[in-house]
């Protein structure tokens, strides 16, 4: 399991947004994928919401 404060943050900072955007971006597209957003979530679903965050960003 993995905390929000483990990963959002790094991701905020890789593409230079801020946490709070960074946080309702992973957290509306973790929805889209239909997973349960909580504080604490498994390392295969916070993979595959980093990974749909990465495809938004690299558009």
């Amino acid at each position: 399991m993995r905390t929000l404060t483990d990963w959002i943050p790094a991701l905020a900072a890789k593409y230079d947004t801020p946490d709070v955007v960074m946080h309702m971006t992973a957290q509306r597209l973790a929805g889209s994928l239909g997973i349960t957003w909580a504080k604490d979530m498994p390392d295969s679903d916070v993979q595959a919401v980093i990974a749909a965050v990465d495809a938004r960003y690299t558009r």
